[in-house]
């Protein structure tokens, strides 16, 4: 299993005892998701501390881009550092901490260096639908990946093609049916991907942050919804995984 978004720095823990815990319960890597510049250095010396276990991403997140001015600085970071992907990028209107244009404008040139640097890109989406469908087939060149996907079955079959790809965190657990059971039946299992979202979107069940060891009752209930069985369906998903990251 691959933990394919956590956010590691937030955590209260030790790492040596997160990362511990996970490989208890058969975590195999760790993507650790910058949302900004410091984050992402942040992101980036704990993987150098776990090479090979831990990697990390640089992105600036669409909360974190009002008044961002450092896309030389961002493409710097991605041009000397091992960065395996561009994110946490893309667009929030629910919280709506910059107006649309700019968020736009910003997910768009970060779209743009994951194309220079032939890169995947792991975007936010939140309450953005429209914006975002357009958005993404303009980028359709571009591997990405919809993290902690909520929205409906009819979005993602919009925008799903060879190159789209969706993740699942905890949230998954507490629902029995509705939109977010209806699109994990639908989406192809090749284009799925776990995650924590860690320290956030515990599972039912799990009290305190959140952590990658978690992960693996995400699996279980995509397993479960599929009607597949868990370890083939791991292995399918940590495929995917691998791939998608260049691991």
């Amino acid at each position: 299993m691959i933990d394919t978004h956590a956010h590691l720095f937030y955590l209260k823990k030790q790492l040596k005892d997160v990362v511990a815990k996970a490989k208890k319960e058969g975590v195999t890597h760790i993507i650790n998701v910058g949302v900004n510049i410091d984050s992402a250095r942040k992101a980036l010396k704990q993987a150098q501390e776990y090479p090979g276990y831990i990697s990390a991403t640089i992105g600036v997140h669409p909360c974190d881009v009002a008044g961002f001015s450092g896309f030389k600085t961002l493409k710097k970071e991605l041009s000397t550092s091992n960065y395996v992907s561009v994110g946490e990028i893309g667009l929030d209107y629910y919280h709506m901490s910059a107006p649309k244009e700019e968020q736009i404008e910003c997910f768009k040139k970060q779209l743009d260096l994951a194309r220079e640097f032939n890169l995947p890109a792991i975007i936010h989406s939140r309450e953005s639908d429209d914006d975002m469908k357009l958005i993404l087939n303009e980028y359709q060149d571009v591997k990405k990946v919809l993290h902690c996907f909520s929205s409906s079955v009819d979005f993602a079959l919009s925008v799903l093609n060879k190159n789209t790809y969706f993740s699942f965190t905890g949230m998954i657990t507490f629902a029995k049916k509705g939109k977010v059971i209806n699109a994990i039946k639908q989406i192809p299992i090749d284009h799925i991907m776990i995650e924590t979202d860690c320290p956030y979107m515990n599972p039912i069940g799990i009290k305190g942050d959140n952590e990658p060891a978690n992960v693996s009752l995400v699996l279980d209930k995509i397993a479960a919804v599929k009607q597949i069985e868990k370890n083939k369906i791991g292995m399918i998903i940590e495929k995917t995984s691998r791939n998608f990251f260049a691991l």
